[in-house]
This record gives structure tokens, sequence and C-alpha cells, in this order.
């Protein structure tokens, strides 16, 4: 399986993660959920695909769409405490029906939605 997803494209991923062997995604669980969010970072470290936020959450959105879920990318920035560090960071993470997935629940306590 690790040389399959190595050797496939984007397309090709999303339809083994959808595979019946793998596991699909079928119910609105939260369990289920989580586990849609393993597989998609699994397929990405074995891919080699960049650790950022924003492509991961893009595929993991798809794929839950494609399902049936109401899966929405959010995309924030952080909240700055201290104004003396004019850094900003972004970061982009997936809710279902409000709820976050694959992230601690405090990402909005640390990050202003933008979308």
């Amino acid at each position: 399986m690790r040389r399959k997803l190595k050797k496939s494209n984007a397309a090709e991923v999303r339809e083994i993660l959808q595979t019946k062997h793998i596991g699909a995604i079928t119910t609105d669980s939260s369990v289920d959920l989580q586990r849609a969010w393993l597989m998609v970072n699994r397929a990405a470290r074995i891919q080699g695909w960049p650790t950022m936020c924003l492509p991961r959450s893009l595929v993991l959105t798809d794929m839950l769409q494609s399902r049936g879920h109401n899966a929405i990318v959010r995309i924030g920035v952080n909240k700055l405490k201290n104004t003396a560090s004019p850094e900003l960071f972004a970061h982009a993470w997936v809710e279902v029906n409000g709820n976050v997935i694959g992230e601690k629940a405090t990402v909005e306590n640390r990050f202003l939605k933008l979308i």
C-alpha cells in the first residue's frame, strides 16, 4: 500500500483513501471524521507532501464533502498577544457542522477566523 500511495497522483490518493479496504468514511460520527484526518495525514507523509496545513485541509474537506459531510475549510491568523512581535501566522483547519476536525478545539481561541 505504501508503494502504491507513493507512486500515485493526488486524484489517485483520494480514490485510495476512500476505498473499502482502507476504510471508507460513511457516518457523521466524530470517530470517523478523526479517522479521515489521520488517513489524510498518513497519505501526506507517505507521498512526501509539504506539512503545510492548507493542502491537507483542502484534501480533507474535499474527501469529506464527497461523502456528504458538511465540511468547510477555515483559515485564520494568530491573535497577537504581544504587540512588540509583528509576526503574523496563518493556519488552516477543517470544521464539520461547527466542530473542529483533527485539531485541538482551542484552535479557534488561538486564531482569528478570516474564512
